[in-house]
């Protein structure tokens, strides 16, 4: 049961890692990055990997924009109890504007 803890603790600790470098590659711009960060982490069901993938797909935050992604990862996150409500308020703003 402690293995399991540890093992728990370790792989939550690696993932908050993993979410935070995908920050620091997006104030980088290089979203590219942060795609391939945050990607195993949202396929694992954390939210807010999940909320910051979309958001890229939503703005094309260096890739090409993708409504259907967009929508997949949102959807994800706000079943995982994100609250998603700004990105979709942003969305539909920038999308007015353009």
């Amino acid at each position: 049961m402690k293995r399991f803890i540890m093992l728990a603790l370790l792989t939550s600790a690696l993932s908050a890692g993993d979410y935070e470098k995908g920050w620091d590659a997006v104030r980088h711009s290089d979203y590219k990055s942060a795609i391939s960060l945050w990607r195993p982490l949202a396929e694992q069901g954390n939210s807010q990997a999940q909320s910051a993938l979309g958001s890229i797909y939503c703005f094309g935050d260096g890739v090409q924009a993708d409504l259907q992604e967009c929508t997949y990862w949102i959807k994800k996150a706000r079943e995982n109890g994100e609250d998603v409500s700004k990105i979709w308020n942003d969305y539909k703003l920038w999308k007015y504007d353009h």
